[in-house]
C-alpha cells in the first residue's frame, strides 16, 4: 500500500506567545514529538492530518488523485505542508489542483520533493523548473525554491543558494548522496491551477528558430517548392529535413553561373527566371536579401 500523507494547518491570526518561538507543555516535554504537539508549538490552532488510508491515523481520508474535493475543505487551510507526498501520486497535475482547491487566497503551500533520490522510492522525481515554470504559469507568488543535497555524511548542502537560480547548470554528482527541492508558494486572486507550462529554454528556442518559418513554408507548398540559397545554410536545412518534406522541393535557386544545371545535394540548380510554376513556393536559405525579386505569383519567405 502506498503511503499519502499531507498535513493540513489552520494559522491563528495572532500565535500563540506573541511570536514563532516553540511552546511545549509541561506535561509534553518528555513526551516523544508528534506533528500534533510541533504544530502546537508553533502557534497552529487546527491541525488536519490527510491521507490515503488510516495507516498512519489520518483523521482525512482522501485520495489526491480524485479532484472531487470534500466541499467542507474547499478554501479551509492558510497552510498545506506537503512533506513529501507529491511524488507517490500518480496523477501528479490532479494533486496539484486539490491543494489549489483546499488552499485560501494568501494561503502558503510548503513542500519538498525529490530531484534523485533512488530507485521505487515513488513513481516520479523533479526537475526544478517543473514547479518553477507551473507556478509561473499559474500566477502563484513563489517565495523560495531551493534545490538541496544530503549527502552520504547525513549533513545537508545546498545546492545553489540563489533562490531564482533555477536554471544552474551544476550538476551534482548523484551517486554520493540524494537531492531534493523543497519550496514555498502562496496563493492569489489571480492564482489557477489548469494552465500546462512550456519548458521557458526550449520556447526561447522555438520562438528565435527560422524552423517554424520553415514549416509554414512547407506547409503552404500546395505545388512546386523551391530552395534560393546553395551554400551552408541550405545544407544544414536539407539535413535537417524529413523525407516528406525534402520530396516537396523541385530545385536550387542561384545566381552564380557556374552553378547553374548543376545537382548539388541532390538537386537541379536553376536560376530564379526559370521558375515558372504557378503558385510555387521559393524559399529563401541565404542571408543575402533579395526584395527586388519578387514576382507576384510565388511567395519569399525571407529567413
Amino acid at each position: 500500500m502506498i503511503l499519502i500523507r499531507t498535513i493540513l494547518i489552520k494559522i491563528p491570526a495572532k500565535p500563540t506567545g506573541g511570536g514563532w518561538n516553540p511552546r511545549i507543555n509541561n506535561n509534553e516535554k518528555d513526551c516523544l514529538l508528534n506533528d500534533e504537539i510541533v504544530f502546537s508549538a508553533l502557534g497552529f490552532e487546527h491541525l488536519d492530518v490527510m491521507d490515503y488510508s488510516a495507516y498512519e491515523f489520518a483523521n482525512i481520508i482522501h485520495d489526491l488523485n480524485d479532484t472531487n474535493v470534500p466541499e467542507e475543505l474547499l478554501g479551509k487551510y492558510d497552510f498545506i505542508l506537503e512533506g513529501g507526498t507529491l511524488e507517490h501520486v500518480f496523477n501528479f497535475r490532479n494533486a496539484l489542483e486539490v491543494i489549489f482547491k483546499m488552499l485560501k487566497i494568501g494561503g502558503t503551500f510548503f513542500f519538498d520533493s525529490p530531484i534523485a533520490y533512488g530507485f521505487n522510492h515513488g513513481y516520479y522525481t523533479f526537475s526544478p523548473c517543473l514547479y518553477y515554470e507551473y507556478f509561473s504559469a499559474n500566477n502563484w507568488e513563489i517565495n523560495t525554491l531551493m534545490p538541496y543535497g544530503c549527502m552520504m555524511d547525513d549533513l545537508y548542502h545546498t545546492i545553489d543558494p540563489a533562490n531564482n537560480d533555477i536554471y544552474s547548470r551544476y550538476i551534482p554528482l548523484l551517486e554520493k548522496g540524494y537531492y531534493l527541492i523543497w519550496g514555498s508558494v502562496t496563493k492569489t486572486s489571480k492564482t489557477t491551477f489548469d494552465v500546462i507550462p512550456y519548458q521557458v529554454s526550449y520556447s526561447k528556442i522555438w520562438e528565435s528558430s527560422p524552423n517554424v518559418l520553415i514549416y509554414d513554408a512547407f506547409k503552404l507548398a500546395d505545388s512546386a517548392l523551391y530552395i534560393y540559397g546553395t551554400g551552408k545554410f541550405a545544407c544544414d536545412m536539407l539535413k535537417m529535413l524529413p523525407n516528406k518534406y525534402r520530396n516537396k522541393i523541385v530545385g536550387l535557386l542561384s545566381n552564380a553561373s557556374d552553378e547553374i544545371g548543376q545537382m548539388l545535394y541532390g538537386y537541379k540548380v536553376m536560376r530564379l527566371e526559370n521558375v515558372t510554376d504557378s503558385g510555387s513556393v521559393i524559399l529563401i536559405a541565404t542571408s543575402e536579401q533579395y526584395q527586388s525579386i519578387i514576382p507576384g505569383t510565388v511567395l519569399l519567405l525571407f529567413l
